[in-house]
């Protein structure tokens, strides 16, 4: 009588697939689920393959984003000459499957010049995305801003892009309003823009180095919220940007570095604070780590390889490692980004580190904790 009184609270919470496997705690590899075995078939698209092939998926400089409508992991990404291809990549968390969701598209000769579209203009060109894919959860969107174009010289974008999944198809937003390279500086100096979504003001929020901008889909307009015009503000490069809702903070850790977006009023943003944190000194120095808002918990999560991941204490800016044995190994050496992401509705962090290795899922809490969260911080107005 338990085991179905559980099953139907799952089933009403909508908390399918991992949880209604079982809620043991550590990491879990998925088998049969290398992205290498769904990649589009060389024979097929010899044309795409570039210097790598289909392994620059995620070897270069890639990030992923949680498709929380579908409960899967989206991958995306190429770049230089290393991949032409500009499928989609996705794990389904539910059914444990790693699928190809489009044909790559092609241009109309070569990949030379580089250039910014293809397939007759209606597709973007692959890229180092970098952290400049988001999930635009209220409008069921991907998000892609910036990163380095699949050709020889791998010129940097300033274009934006979203792929709509009620149709299947992709929409260069040629956005109105501020510009995303302020003036008097190139394109060239986006690299390593980093992008995250804030639920409760739905926007885009985009690190561009030069500052911070927002974006509204519905109006489909950039706003400059901070900006340092005389240069990059300082931060590295090789970065993972994460949102923390509650407390209205976002994040930009890497290569050393923490810096924090205060974000309470949107109105009047101030510069990004350079902070100090401690016990997570290997997320930190990562190049560009994995980092995650586990939605249940209310926190941040870090992971920069191995068998540990990292809490952090937003308010005390503390991390706490949490380990398990059977992690997914070394962290990929050109960075995590998003391809660590929180899957609410299973319950468990997702992890897709290498093309010819399993993913993996990592459950930190049981049942219970997840789904009685701490209080949310007090001070401010959510807007």
């Amino acid at each position: 009588m338990r085991a179905i009184t559980l099953a139907v609270v799952l089933v009403t919470m909508g908390l399918t697939g991992v949880w209604a496997q079982g809620a043991a705690l550590g990491w879990q590899a998925l088998p049969n689920t290398p992205l290498l075995s769904v990649c589009a078939s060389p024979s097929q698209y010899p044309q795409i393959q570039g210097a790598e092939g289909c392994s620059a998926v995620i070897n270069d400089w890639n990030s992923g984003v949680l498709d929380s409508a579908r409960n899967r992991l989206l991958l995306w990404g190429g770049g230089h000459n290393g991949y032409y291809g500009n499928e989609l990549y996705a794990l389904d968390v539910g059914t444990n499957q790693m699928l190809r969701l489009n044909a790559p598209g092609l241009p109309p000769g070569s990949f030379s010049p580089c250039m910014e579209t293809i397939a007759n203009g209606t597709q973007p060109n692959s890229r180092h995305t970098y952290d400049g894919m988001t999930f635009i959860d209220h409008a069921d969107k991907l998000f892609i801003v910036s990163g380095g174009l699949a050709c020889g010289t791998s010129d940097l974008s300033d274009d934006t892009w979203t792929f709509d999944f009620a149709t299947m198809r992709w929409q260069n937003m040629q956005p109105a309003g501020d510009p995303l390279v302020p003036p008097g500086w190139s394109a060239r100096q986006l690299e390593g823009a980093a992008a995250t979504y804030d639920p409760v003001s739905r926007l885009v929020l985009v690190d561009n180095l030069f500052g911070l901008l927002s974006y509204d889909l519905t109006s489909n307009r950039y706003k400059w919220l901070s900006v340092d015009t005389g240069g990059y503000y300082g931060r590295a490069q090789l970065v993972t940007m994460i949102m923390d809702p509650d407390r209205r903070f976002a994040y930009v850790i890497g290569d050393g570095q923490v810096w924090r977006w205060n974000l309470q009023d949107l109105n009047n943003v101030p510069a990004p604070a350079l902070i100090s944190t401690s016990g997570g000194s290997a997320v930190v120095s990562a190049s560009a780590p994995g980092l995650a808002w586990d939605s249940n918990a209310r926190q941040i999560v870090g992971w920069a390889g191995g068998n540990t991941a990292y809490r952090f204490n937003g308010a005390a800016n503390t991390w706490s490692p949490v380990t398990f044995s059977g992690g997914p190994g070394q962290a990929n050496p050109q960075g995590t980004y998003k391809r660590f992401a929180y899957s609410a509705q299973s319950g468990v962090f997702v992890s897709v580190n290498h093309t010819n290795q399993n993913a993996y899922t990592l459950r930190l809490t049981t049942i219970g904790a997840d789904l009685t969260p701490p209080a949310k911080p007090t001070g401010f107005t959510l807007r």
